[in-house]
């Protein structure tokens, strides 16, 4: 399993020469972005994939072809090969490889997460309510990044069901496994993968340098 965080800016991007590695469905999707960091963030996350699958696998990357299934979970044609992507705010990240994955990043901003936590298991609620006033932040969005990559491994999104199902408890399993990862103190990157093991090796790269590479 092969990982990429991709460190952004809020600056304009010039992505002339790489818009037609997108699908055609898909970048008419990102053009109806509302803000500009959504719509960088978007195409800068299939780049991400597109440099994995060139990079690591030897993939041409001008026949890559995607599809989704009927919950918006991408895949690739012709190819046993798995992958996923989150971007949120500076970061994005994005897996590919053999077995069924599901990532999450997300930016730890101060909200209002009662309302949110309410909705939560049982169990997860027990162990937000033990934890101190100044844990209670991290811990909302660890327990959140789990569910969401959670629902994107198994590709049903995050439904109310599994919102409330104890996910969190899948940080001490064998199946599935999660990992939270440590790359940026302000956010939280998560992983899941349908297997009883989790190898992969982790790039941490800027934007310039996914954009350059791809150019050549």
């Amino acid at each position: 399993m092969h990982l990429i965080a991709i460190k952004t800016t809020q600056n304009k991007t010039d992505f002339e020469g790489l818009l037609d590695l997108i699908p055609k469905e898909k970048l008419e999707e990102i053009n109806r972005k509302k803000s500009y960091r959504d719509y960088k963030n978007s195409i800068l996350g299939y780049l991400g994939i597109c440099f994995i699958l060139h990079h690591f696998y030897g993939k041409d990357i001008l026949k890559l072809e995607f599809f989704y299934n009927k919950n918006g979970k991408p895949f690739l044609k012709n190819s046993s090969l798995n992958f996923n992507l989150s971007h949120s705010e500076n970061w994005i990240f994005c897996a590919v490889g053999n077995e069924i994955v599901g990532v999450d990043v997300e930016k730890m901003n101060p909200i209002s997460f009662e309302l949110l936590i309410s909705n939560f298991s049982e169990e997860e609620k027990t162990v937000f309510d033990k934890v101190l006033v100044e844990e209670k932040l991290p811990l909302f969005y660890e327990i959140w990044v789990i569910k969401e990559c959670y629902s994107k491994a198994i590709g049903t999104g995050l439904t109310d069901e599994l919102l409330q199902t104890n996910t969190y408890k899948y940080l001490k399993t064998d199946y599935p496994r999660i990992e939270i990862l440590e790359i940026d103190e302000e956010y939280k990157f998560s992983i899941c993968v349908l297997s009883r093991r989790i190898n992969y090796s982790l790039t941490k790269v800027d934007e310039s340098t996914i954009l350059e590479l791809l150019k050549r």
